[in-house]
């Protein structure tokens, strides 16, 4: 568990910081899509954080 579960919170968290970098470009050229943008990060870190608290267990997807 520990061999998969490092490279798991590692990619989680750049695409975090991806997905806010580019929602921030997003936002200057379009600001009507903030709500969308932040509904968008808040269920990607919300299904990032369920991964890492329920683990990975052999491709079964339990969030």
């Amino acid at each position: 568990m520990a061999e998969i579960a490092i490279p798991v919170i590692v990619f989680g968290i750049i695409l975090v910081i991806a997905l806010i970098i580019i929602s921030l470009i997003y936002l200057r050229l379009i600001p009507s899509a903030s709500d969308y943008l932040t509904n968008l990060i808040r269920n990607t870190v919300g299904t990032i954080l369920c991964l890492v608290r329920e683990g990975i267990t052999l491709g079964t997807w339990k969030c």
